[in-house]
Protein backbone atom coordinates (compact mmCIF):
# COMPACT_ATOMS: atom_id res chain seq x y z
CA UNK A 1 0.00 0.00 0.00
CA UNK A 2 1.37 3.57 -0.95
CA UNK A 3 2.24 5.90 2.30
CA UNK A 4 0.70 8.93 -0.19
CA UNK A 5 -3.20 8.73 -2.16
CA UNK A 6 -5.90 10.29 -2.12
CA UNK A 7 -10.00 9.43 -2.29
CA UNK A 8 -12.16 11.93 -4.67
CA UNK A 9 -16.32 12.67 -4.30
CA UNK A 10 -18.47 14.71 -5.01
CA UNK A 11 -20.32 15.92 -2.02
CA UNK A 12 -23.77 17.03 -1.88
CA UNK A 13 -23.00 20.30 -0.36
CA UNK A 14 -22.87 23.74 -1.31
CA UNK A 15 -19.47 25.47 -0.40
CA UNK A 16 -18.41 29.19 -0.41
CA UNK A 17 -15.07 30.94 -0.04
CA UNK A 18 -15.06 34.16 1.53
CA UNK A 19 -12.46 36.50 2.27
CA UNK A 20 -13.73 39.41 4.60
CA UNK A 21 -17.19 40.27 3.43
CA UNK A 22 -15.98 39.36 -0.76
CA UNK A 23 -17.39 36.14 -1.99
CA UNK A 24 -14.37 34.24 -3.80
CA UNK A 25 -16.12 31.13 -4.65
CA UNK A 26 -19.82 29.32 -4.57
CA UNK A 27 -20.45 26.17 -6.02
CA UNK A 28 -22.65 22.79 -5.14
CA UNK A 29 -20.25 21.19 -7.81
CA UNK A 30 -16.56 21.28 -6.05
CA UNK A 31 -14.71 17.94 -5.81
CA UNK A 32 -13.72 16.86 -2.66
CA UNK A 33 -9.86 15.78 -2.09
CA UNK A 34 -9.49 13.72 1.03
CA UNK A 35 -5.53 12.76 1.60
CA UNK A 36 -3.16 10.55 3.49
CA UNK A 37 0.59 11.15 3.36
CA UNK A 38 2.68 8.65 5.60
CA UNK A 39 -0.45 7.62 7.67
CA UNK A 40 -1.38 10.86 8.19
CA UNK A 41 -5.22 12.33 7.21
CA UNK A 42 -4.24 15.78 5.66
CA UNK A 43 -7.95 17.99 6.18
CA UNK A 44 -9.84 17.80 3.40
CA UNK A 45 -10.18 20.17 0.21
CA UNK A 46 -13.09 21.28 -1.44
CA UNK A 47 -11.86 21.83 -5.35
CA UNK A 48 -13.84 24.83 -7.24
CA UNK A 49 -15.17 24.40 -10.79
CA UNK A 50 -13.06 27.45 -12.63
CA UNK A 51 -16.29 29.07 -13.57
CA UNK A 52 -17.60 28.95 -10.22
CA UNK A 53 -14.43 31.10 -9.03
CA UNK A 54 -14.22 35.26 -9.15
CA UNK A 55 -11.02 35.04 -11.21
CA UNK A 56 -10.82 38.44 -11.42
CA UNK A 57 -10.14 39.24 -7.92
CA UNK A 58 -7.10 36.70 -8.19
CA UNK A 59 -3.39 37.52 -9.24
CA UNK A 60 -1.16 34.47 -10.39
CA UNK A 61 1.51 34.31 -8.16
CA UNK A 62 5.25 32.80 -8.81
CA UNK A 63 5.06 30.03 -5.94
CA UNK A 64 5.10 26.60 -7.82
CA UNK A 65 4.95 23.42 -6.22
CA UNK A 66 4.70 19.23 -7.25
CA UNK A 67 2.75 16.76 -5.70
CA UNK A 68 3.90 12.94 -6.49
CA UNK A 69 -0.09 12.04 -6.94
CA UNK A 70 -1.24 15.55 -8.37
CA UNK A 71 1.59 16.68 -10.42
CA UNK A 72 2.31 20.78 -10.45
CA UNK A 73 0.31 23.38 -9.22
CA UNK A 74 0.04 27.32 -9.67
CA UNK A 75 -0.99 29.99 -7.15
CA UNK A 76 -2.89 33.01 -7.07
CA UNK A 77 -3.07 35.37 -4.60
CA UNK A 78 -6.04 37.74 -3.50
CA UNK A 79 -5.70 41.71 -3.99
CA UNK A 80 -8.31 43.26 -2.60
CA UNK A 81 -7.00 45.85 -0.42
CA UNK A 82 -6.03 45.67 3.28
CA UNK A 83 -7.32 42.17 2.70
CA UNK A 84 -4.67 41.10 0.38
CA UNK A 85 -3.57 37.11 0.78
CA UNK A 86 -1.12 36.11 -1.25
CA UNK A 87 -1.17 32.34 -2.39
CA UNK A 88 -4.89 31.78 -1.54
CA UNK A 89 -5.44 29.27 -4.31
CA UNK A 90 -4.06 26.68 -6.12
CA UNK A 91 -4.72 23.97 -8.99
CA UNK A 92 -3.19 21.49 -10.98
CA UNK A 93 -3.26 22.76 -14.22
CA UNK A 94 -2.25 19.49 -15.94
CA UNK A 95 -2.69 17.09 -13.15
CA UNK A 96 -1.37 13.37 -13.13
CA UNK A 97 -4.10 11.03 -14.14
CA UNK A 98 -4.83 9.08 -10.73
CA UNK A 99 -5.91 12.89 -9.83
CA UNK A 100 -7.40 14.17 -14.06
CA UNK A 101 -11.03 14.98 -11.85
CA UNK A 102 -9.68 18.54 -10.00
CA UNK A 103 -8.18 18.96 -13.61
CA UNK A 104 -9.92 22.84 -14.22
CA UNK A 105 -10.72 23.36 -10.81
CA UNK A 106 -8.74 25.46 -7.91
CA UNK A 107 -8.81 24.99 -3.93
CA UNK A 108 -8.19 27.58 -1.62
CA UNK A 109 -6.30 27.83 1.95
CA UNK A 110 -8.41 27.52 4.63
CA UNK A 111 -5.64 30.05 6.73
CA UNK A 112 -6.41 32.82 4.64
CA UNK A 113 -10.02 32.35 3.57
CA UNK A 114 -12.89 31.30 5.40
CA UNK A 115 -14.59 27.97 3.62
CA UNK A 116 -18.26 27.33 4.63
CA UNK A 117 -19.89 23.94 3.42
CA UNK A 118 -23.58 23.27 3.59
CA UNK A 119 -25.10 20.15 2.97
CA UNK A 120 -27.61 20.18 0.62
CA UNK A 121 -31.05 18.86 1.78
Amino acid sequence: MSDHFHELSRPDATVTVRVGDVIIARSSRTVLLEEVVRGRKLDPVHYFPAEDVSLDVLQPSATRTHCPIKGDASYWGYTGGAEARPDLAWAYPDPIDYSKAIAGHLAFDRRYAEIDVVVDQ
